[in-house]
């Protein structure tokens, strides 16, 4: 839309032959056109899907560096608007159409001649603006009828002004007509003079699906119990120290002649790129009724009426960006779609939308929802922007389901979780669900209960005593400490871990796991405790001095006798085959030795496979060679026979050598 500053505006619309091609528009002026300076005043880009942009001139300056705006100086200008010469306005009439007011208007132009179209513009009782566009004919002259809706409201309406435009483009609105028009005296037995009513308006904010930025939702409802509602529209003040407002209209049926009473209102718009983040505050919501009845509702209004009267709405205003935070008011904060954000919402109730990526999620105090959307992404239940100290949420107490989509506690509020995959908790007494996605749940300080239910997952309990239930699938448990740091307990339903570490992981109870996870290796339940018996004759079932000698010593000779070219799990029932301390064995010296002296050659390489690999296994034979049945017979520890077999991690005269000794 351009215009000659302070005349009329034309709308003009470029066109591109291709989509490679830039839009382009020549504007043809009238020989008459008069002097001045010719600005843009506002350019609007819409898309197929009907995504809008929208920029004034002073986004075009300051953002695009343009010069929206040309000088003219037309030797044959006209400068001069045109002129009403006559105005009649007679009585009312009344049908089943409604009120029609007979007009007689005339104008002149002295130079550049007269456009056809001209605006009527009368004033309600209420004082709302009531237009209606007519035709000139070839004289300048027009007779014809002003009507009004068959509900309009009894009172006085006056004339307000004519808007006439030469073909030049100047224009006159005839204000001074209004002092000498007379005032018309409208007495209507069906007059409607009550303007609607707003019983609800509401303000919130989500991802467009079009655009993939955030957009605005108003929603609420009105009603109008005669003439009914014609249109609702809002403008929106945009973020504090931008010039930026949002105009919309939220609701039109302005002709059909069949307006609702009530109207239940959605209605969207998209933030796209032209818009900042921050606080859009309600300037007007005006309402208008089949009776041109009109009422204007402010922000005061609306907080008034305990409406919503502005919305925060908080995004990536920078590519860089990573952090978005919220303050103590109600902020609706949104990630991007293609990085990895961190969201923190602060006080109040808040709603968290990470978009794409992996992104991490604090809630901080409130009622909040926090939908995490597209990638992996974490739901934090502690205030850890706050670095160097812990806060009050840290030491709060945490019930978060995943299945359920909850996060409840004193100082959290209740949360309302969707497509979060994993959970950060604090330092307090825990309890922690997983869904049926593949979760990794890192519980914190504190006396914790962690529940992976469905899904492959990964636990890890950290420091206290936690009890650990995987639930379905293959679930993973996390150690900070090397396997040595721990001393582990078979239990009737799983496993007891104490690390021997102060102020480390503490002392864990675990369930229903598959996968042990240590800084050094990674083991799987029989690797840890087979048979549950006392294999190194002290008098005590221990997994690691019991469990894993037994398990990696069977490893270490099947490979070296051949009979074992994959590592399959192991039956547990094997295992008696294999070892059996207590009865009469002898030249267990002979089986330490060439078992230490391969290893510690590096004749028994590491195994590329998920099981117990034979260069973690040194490690743990190291350890237990003193505690290693001394009365165990060698031969008795090869489950089959054949020395001669070939030994694949063996080679040459070391290959012989140990199978020789074995067999």
């Amino acid at each position: 839309m351009y215009w000659v500053e302070g005349k009329e505006q034309t709308w003009i619309y470029p066109t591109r032959d291709s989509a490679d091609e830039p839009f382009r528009h020549s504007v043809e002026l009238h020989p008459n056109a008069p002097d001045g300076v010719y600005a843009i005043r506002s350019i609007q880009i819409q898309d197929d899907s009907g995504v809008q942009l929208e920029f004034d001139s002073d986004q075009l300056r300051q953002e695009f560096s343009l010069t929206p705006s040309t000088s003219l100086t037309n030797p044959n200008a006209d400068n001069i608007s045109p002129s009403l010469l006559e105005a009649k306005v007679q009585s009312a009439i009344f049908d089943e159409e409604g009120i029609r007011i007979p007009v007689i208007f005339k104008a002149d132009d002295n130079l550049s001649g007269l456009q056809s179209d001209f605006i009527i513009e009368l004033l309600s009782p209420s004082g709302s603006s009531i237009q209606r566009r007519h035709s000139f004919d070839q004289n300048g002259a027009f007779e014809g009828v002003f009507d009004l809706p068959k509900f309009s409201a009894s009172g006085e309406y006056s004339f307000n002004s004519i808007r006439i435009t030469d073909q030049a483009g100047n224009e006159t609105h005839s204000e001074e007509w209004v002092e000498t028009s007379s005032v018309i005296e409208i007495d209507n037995p069906n007059g409607d003079i009550t303007p609607p009513e707003l019983n609800d308006f509401e303000l919130d904010a989500e991802f467009d699906p079009a655009t993939g930025r955030p957009r605005i939702v108003f929603s609420g409802n009105a009603n109008d119990n005669l003439s009914g509602i014609s249109g609702i529209y809002l403008r929106l003040n945009g973020p504090e120290g931008t010039s930026q407002a949002l105009d919309t209209w939220i609701y039109e049926d302005h002709y059909s002649g069949n307006q609702r009473s009530e109207v239940d209102f959605l209605h969207y718009k998209a933030l796209t790129s032209g818009y900042l983040p921050g606080t859009y505050l309600v300037d007007y919501l005006r309402f208008t009724d089949a009776a041109e009845n009109e009422i204007n509702y402010s922000g005061d209004d609306l907080n008034a009426m305990d409406m919503a009267s502005a919305i925060n709405v908080l995004f990536q205003n920078e590519v860089s960006e990573d952090l978005i935070a919220g303050a103590d008011d109600r902020d609706h904060l949104f990630g991007s779609h293609d990085a990895d954000d961190t969201l923190y919402g602060g006080g109040s109730d808040d709603k968290l939308l990470g978009g794409g990526g992996d992104d991490l999620l604090d809630a901080g105090s409130g009622n909040d929802t926090l939908d995490g959307g597209e990638g992996r992404d974490r739901f934090i239940t502690t205030s850890r922007r706050l670095s160097g100290f812990l806060s009050q949420l840290e030491r709060d107490h945490v019930l978060v389901n995943l299945t359920e989509g909850t996060a409840i506690s004193a100082g959290l509020g209740t949360n309302t979780l969707v497509a979060i995959e994993d959970i950060l908790s604090g330092a307090g007494d825990d309890r922690l669900t997983g869904s049926h996605e593949d979760n990794r749940i890192d519980a914190g300080e504190g006396d914790d209960t962690l529940h992976g239910a469905g899904g492959d997952d990964t636990l890890r309990g950290e420091h206290g005593s936690d009890l650990l239930v995987g639930g379905e699938g293959r679930d993973t448990a996390l150690f900070s400490g090397d396997l040595a740091d721990y001393a582990i307990t078979p239990t009737a339903n799983g496993f007891l871990f104490r690390d021997q570490q102060a102020v480390r992981d503490g002392s864990d109870t675990l369930m229903e796991m598959e996968v042990f996870s240590f800084a050094d290796q990674t083991l799987l339940p029989e690797q840890l405790s087979p048979l549950g018996e006392d294999f190194d004759g002290d008098l005590s079932v221990n997994a690691f001095s019991d469990g894993l000698l037994v398990s990696t010593a069977a490893l270490l000779v099947e490979r070296a006798a051949g009979t074992r070219n994959t590592e399959a799990d192991r039956p547990i029932a094997s295992m008696g085959n294999l070892i059996n301390p207590k009865g009469r064995r002898t030249n267990s010296d002979s089986v330490k030795t060439q078992l230490v002296d391969a290893i510690n050659n590096g004749i028994l390489e590491t195994n590329a496979n998920g099981m117990l690999d034979l260069q973690d296994a040194h490690v743990l034979l190291r350890r237990l060679l003193g505690t290693f049945p001394s009365e165990a017979d060698t031969k008795d520890l090869i489950s089959s026979p054949g020395g001669n077999n070939p030994i694949p991690l063996i080679s040459g005269a070391d290959q012989q050598s140990v199978i020789d000794s074995w067999s």
